[in-house]
């Protein structure tokens, strides 16, 4: 590695960069030597995985340690709504009989404690069950106080020490439990008055994002002890209907929402400070047959996922840099279906998604790739990395290129 300053050329500006001489990368396309290139993540290998639900997929949560999927439905498959997966060693994944985890009751929501011992199941019958080894699942008894109806979002705090869950007001619209290890205690809620769509905790496990059915449509709660108390709403003008998806940035300073709206929101997190910032510019919000439904940010905290109901049933990433969001070009995925959620590996290199239709749910892996620039070389924050081609070659080889790191 030979470190330089670097002055104008193709890259333009001035700053210190890295040399790399030996990378080597797959090509997304035919690359003839000495080309400009960009190294980016893509997202390709769209594959159906094992056997496959069957039906439409509401809900879906990674374990924490990426070793099981689970999948949730509003419809029945044999009589079952929950479908439990395990990744095997060439990243596809084996569905467990549904006997393994039998919840029959519609599922809205999929949560998995941060230690992946517990996962909550909640929707029109509430479960926790406890991970006892592999492929073995236990249901643990009810929660004290537990909704005998209708919860559809449930999030951990990162802590691993808050339960959180959104429900119909008939239920109680957001319910507070305290954990110490296997013990589960209700607290004391705040009442947001109407109905709780979803939920979200920040990194640091001090805020709890919350949406409602009705204008404002976005509360944030700031945790006192073992429970929360009301910090602010935010202004959603705009918003047509209620939201569907919460998701903080991994390093906590942006908080993004998605729902019935033609746009994602976009808010700024600084302290107990919340700021709206533009729609994403990039979005297609004319479209009419546009629905965001779900944002997911990768672990990285690089790029921001969005997929809903489109035109083109596609999933559009965004990479973040430098507080700016960046529209990343193709190739995208289109499905053919409209998503309703995504979730990622812990690792980033997977993504799945649950679909309205068959094929129903699908993952796709997420590579590293060099691609020509094609005059994008000032562009500089939607590249993991820019440089040239030492050899070319064809979609699918593997070649060494120079890179020149950011």
């Amino acid at each position: 590695m030979i470190e330089i300053s670097e002055h104008g050329g193709i890259f333009g500006g001035s700053k210190k960069i890295n040399l790399e001489t030996s990378e080597v990368y797959e090509f997304g396309e035919t690359i003839a030597a000495n080309d400009t290139v960009e190294v980016r993540r893509t997202l390709d290998n769209f594959t159906t995985h094992g056997s496959t639900p069957g039906v439409d997929i509401s809900c879906i949560a990674v374990s924490p340690d990426g070793v099981y999927v689970a999948f949730g439905s509003t419809s029945a498959s044999g009589g079952y709504r929950l479908f439990m997966y395990k990744r095997q060693p060439n990243g596809d994944l084996y569905k467990l009989p549904s006997a393994s985890i039998p919840h029959t009751g519609t599922v809205y929501t999929v949560a998995w404690s941060p230690d992946g011992n517990h996962l909550f199941v909640g929707g029109t019958t509430q479960s926790l069950y406890r991970r006892m080894g592999d492929d073995t699942f236990m249901l643990l008894a009810d929660l004290p106080g537990m909704p005998t109806t209708y919860i559809y979002e449930a999030a951990y705090s990162p802590d691993g020490t808050m339960l959180a869950l959104a429900g119909s007001s008939s239920t109680g619209p957001l319910h507070i439990y305290s954990i110490s290890g296997e013990t589960y205690t209700k607290q004391t809620a705040p009442a947001p008055g109407d109905a709780g769509m979803t939920l979200a905790w920040s990194p640091d496990s001090q805020h709890l994002a919350f949406t409602k059915s009705t204008p404002r449509y976005l509360i944030i709660y700031k945790r006192v002890g073992n429970t929360v108390e009301f910090l602010t709403d935010m202004n959603t003008s705009g918003a047509s209907s209620y939201k569907r998806s919460l998701q903080y940035s991994p390093d906590g300073s942006v908080l993004t929402m998605a729902g019935s709206s033609t746009f994602p929101f976009v808010f700024k997190r600084t302290g107990d400070t919340y700021t709206v910032l533009d729609p994403l510019d990039t979005y297609d919000k004319n479209n009419a047959r546009f629905a965001p439904y779900t944002i997911r940010w990768t672990p990285d905290g690089k790029y921001m996922y969005v997929a809903g109901i489109h035109s083109d049933n596609k999933v559009d990433a965004y990479r973040y840099s430098n507080g700016k969001f960046y529209l990343m070009p193709p190739p995208v995925l289109k499905y053919g279906v409209s998503v309703n959620q995504m979730d990622f590996s812990p690792t980033g290199d997977y993504l799945y998604t649950g679909l309205q239709a068959s094929p129903y749910s699908v993952m796709a892996k997420r590579p590293v790739k060099a691609f020509k620039a094609n005059g994008r070389q000032n562009r500089v924050a939607e590249v993991e990395a820019q440089g040239y081609a030492m050899l070319g070659g064809n979609v699918g080889d593997t070649k060494k290129i120079i890179t020149l790191f950011k």
